[in-house]
């Protein structure tokens, strides 16, 4: 019985190790650096944007690196995407079936795999789209995610939980064109600051929001400049404003710093300045313009420049009171020249 129970547990250990090496091997993998200061695992590339035909197949590679400080089993699913009127929120999930599902349309070697800390894995995701699809875009993505274990106290010397376990997650999109004859509208439909402020005291402070209505059947890829020009309608700024995504039947958010990097950019500006925006809409060569002004006022500076010069003043006049009570001027009298008299003369 002892010798039968023995098996029993080693044809488990040997199952498992199997199971474990199957999951290793999976796919291919590499070392990647880690900071020992951040632990989390990393998805890339964030974003994917392909043109298939009909019947068409291509694979992409997605990398997942573990830096989570430990060991982690992985699983890796796939979930469609819309868009949203909500500008906090660029896209939503849905298991909701529609004319842009795409989730079937993907596929992997294997859903679950494991990574040692400080290992990189190559995940090769196929992409087919069917023969006969209707053009358009389709979207979906492709999702990682780890079981992250509940925490364990001691208390006298037994090893309890103190958590519940939870679900890290993160991924990247996939946006698929379909050519063919498709709707494409949309335009730039507000420009202003972050928050609608008109004041300002440095420009670091600035931030320039632009807000993409896409009202079509397929995402676009709005992209441009804002041009910043002084009171004296001369341009002292040209931002270029990258290429960002806004999905069918939604309003997409895109945010620009006027200072990009405020510790190696530090301009001096004070006064009134007019931002204008053009905005490519992604087809058709037409493009949206808008401006508005703003101020920059840098009261600190100004406020130091004035009590130095109340100082100034203060200094001088106490000055001229010291001069006016230790030293008496006695103006030099003027000399008076006696006058001659004539005496009359007698006939």
């Amino acid at each position: 019985m002892l010798k039968y129970s023995r098996s029993l547990i080693f044809m488990a250990l040997l199952l498992a190790n199997v199971a474990m090496a199957s999951l290793a091997f999976a796919y291919a993998t590499e070392p990647v650096q880690i900071d020992p200061s951040r632990q989390d695992f990393v998805v890339g590339p964030g974003k994917t944007d392909l043109t298939l035909t009909p019947g068409e197949s291509t694979v992409v590679e997605l990398m997942v690196s573990n830096r989570t400080g430990v060991d982690r089993n992985f699983e890796i699913k796939f979930e469609d995407f819309v868009g949203s009127q909500d500008l906090s929120s660029p896209v939503v999930f849905t298991n909701e079936k529609g004319a842009t599902t795409m989730a079937d349309y993907l596929s992997v070697p294997e859903k679950t795999f494991f990574l040692k800390n400080g290992e990189r894995a190559r995940i090769p995701v196929t992409i087919t789209v069917p023969a006969g699809a209707e053009a358009g875009g389709r979207y979906a993505s492709v999702l990682i995610s780890t079981l992250v274990p509940v925490e364990k106290t001691a208390i006298n010397g037994d090893e309890r939980k103190g958590g519940v376990p939870l679900i890290t997650q993160t991924g990247t999109l996939v946006f698929v064109t379909i050519p063919g004859n498709v709707k494409k509208e949309g335009a730039l439909t507000e420009f202003f600051t972050q928050n609608k402020k008109s004041f300002f005291s440095v420009p670091k402070d600035v931030v320039f929001s632009l807000i993409f209505s896409n009202t079509g059947k397929i995402h676009l890829k709005p992209s441009g400049t804002i041009s910043v020009k002084n009171i004296f309608g001369q341009e002292i700024k040209n931002i270029e404003v990258t290429p960002w995504f806004a999905m069918p039947n939604s309003l997409r958010l895109r945010e620009v710093n006027l200072i990009a990097d405020p510790v190696k950019e530090k301009p001096f500006m004070l006064g009134r300045y007019v931002a204008e925006a053009k905005i490519f809409r992604d087809y058709d060569n037409l493009t949206d313009t808008k401006s508005f002004a703003f101020w920059i006022i840098p009261w600190k500076l100004l406020l130091v420049i004035f009590l130095i010069l109340l100082v100034i003043v203060f200094l001088i006049s106490l000055g001229v009171k010291y001069v006016s009570s230790h030293f008496e001027f006695k103006a030099k009298p003027t000399e008076v020249k006696p006058t001659e008299v004539v005496p009359p003369q007698t006939s």
